[in-house]
């Protein structure tokens, strides 16, 4: 399989795990959740943001990330 389908892959699953959860998620859960490095949760979690997909909220110096409109609809999750 190719790296992009591989990224693309990744990026569709972790969409949809947004869709699907009740609270936001730190960039640590969110790199458990894709089994990539720090760095890397943190840059895939900032660009689904500056493209719509995830909304983020700073609570005590912590990035915390949410499905937006956009995922929840794409993925048939809450209103």
């Amino acid at each position: 399989m190719s790296k992009n389908i591989e990224i693309f892959n990744r990026t569709m699953r972790l969409l949809e795990e947004f869709s699907k959860a009740e609270k936001a998620l730190n960039t640590e859960e969110i790199r458990k959740l894709i089994n990539q490095t720090q760095r890397s949760a943190q840059r895939t979690a900032r660009l689904l943001h500056e493209s719509g997909w995830l909304e983020c909220r700073m609570l005590g110096g912590c990035a915390l990330y949410s499905a937006s409109q956009k995922t929840k609809e794409l993925f048939g999750g809450a209103k």
